[in-house]
């Protein structure tokens, strides 16, 4: 089952830099919304850990659909936050 390794790896991979962009946040401080705290909640931090566990299982498949959902969901998300809007949390906003 490479897709399960692969795709634990992703998650492992993605947990850790998500960690250190959370701490990043709270040093700042870059405060998030209740909504947004919850998207990142559950797509960010949770779905990929289910999406993992389901891996493993005959439902792989709709591992593989979850991790894919939640991982293009971190994507937008962070393209959105951090190029697109202006707020505390977009990049090089103290150079402009």
């Amino acid at each position: 089952m490479k897709i399960a390794q692969y795709g634990t790896v992703i998650v492992v991979m993605h947990a850790l830099l998500h960690g250190l962009h959370g701490l990043a946040h709270n040093e700042i401080p870059v405060p998030l919304s209740l909504l947004q705290g919850l998207f990142v909640g559950v797509v960010v931090i949770l779905a990929p850990i289910i999406a993992a566990g389901l891996l493993w299982t005959p439902f792989y498949r709709i591992g593989s659909w979850i991790l894919l959902g939640s991982m293009a969901g971190s994507l937008l998300s962070a393209i959105y936050n951090h190029h697109l809007v202006i707020s505390p949390a977009k990049c090089f906003s103290s150079f402009l």
